[in-house]
């Protein structure tokens, strides 16, 4: 593990740092975009990493995880006959291709998530901080799952302003990657019973993790546990502490 490790995560609702020192999680600050234009959100970013020093100072690694609805995961085997973007389009049939497709090789499970993300995060970044490792948050999600055992039924849900990923994992397997748009909480239970009775693992034990996003209002997160406690099919379903571990598992992309 690397000594000094400053994360970013970016998506286009918000934009969030945090620095790894050994063993030590520091969030140092999120910011919401109030505007949709491109110049304007990176003066908003450059302004944040202005007023945290950011820019000056200087880490051991640096790493950014784009988050957007817009990934799919292929076999290794697939991708080597065809391309990112012709892989995309036909994920992505009614999708008007106006970013760059790009993708990440994820070894360890023999796949290849294939994403789209705006053509101006990689040169804005890259100018400022050259080393910095750029690629879509949901490949280092599944590094960061896969590095620990996956025996038991495991589900993650990434919730993000207006959508969300989730990840169903089980005997050291992946077994289902999705993102989903919703408006409330009841469409986030709806998709996770949904997925987990199609999976046949509707009313198993397991686990269940909650990572969110800057944009997470606390009071959805507040309505989503509670209403999690009624629901009888996910009565076995433990849920666990989530704190920092979506920020642990972007260091394993370093």
């Amino acid at each position: 593990m690397s000594k000094t490790h400053l994360e970013f995560v970016l998506s286009e609702s918000s934009f969030s740092a945090t620095l790894i020192n050994e063993e030590t999680i520091t969030h140092l600050g999120s910011i919401l975009f109030l505007v949709k234009k491109e110049f304007q959100i990176k003066e908003q970013i450059q302004q944040f990493l202005e007023s945290k020093d950011l820019i000056n100072s200087e880490y051991d690694d640096y790493s950014l995880a784009w988050s957007s609805k817009l990934s799919t995961l292929v076999p290794m085997n697939i991708f080597g006959v065809s391309s990112a973007t012709e892989i995309f389009q036909a994920c992505f049939t009614n999708e008007i291709i106006t970013n760059d497709i790009d993708y990440n090789r994820l070894a360890e499970l023999s796949l290849v998530n294939v994403y789209e993300i705006p053509l101006w995060v990689k040169s804005y970044f890259v100018i400022r901080f050259p080393r910095i490792i750029i690629q879509h948050e949901g490949s280092h999600f599944l590094r960061g799952i896969f590095s620990n055992s996956t025996f038991k039924l495991g589900a993650h849900l990434v919730l993000h302003d207006q959508y969300f990923m989730l990840v169903l994992v089980k005997h050291n397997e992946l077994l289902f990657y999705n993102q989903f748009d919703y408006s409330n909480e009841e469409d986030v239970l709806y998709y996770l019973t949904f997925s987990l009775k199609q999976k046949q693992f509707l009313g198993e034990e397991g686990q269940l993790f909650i990572h969110e996003s800057a944009e997470i209002n606390p009071a959805f997160s507040e309505n989503f546990l509670s209403k999690i406690n009624l629901l009888t099919d996910l009565k076995k379903m433990t849920v666990m502490d989530s704190k920092h571990l979506s920020v642990k598992y972007q260091n394993t992309c370093v």
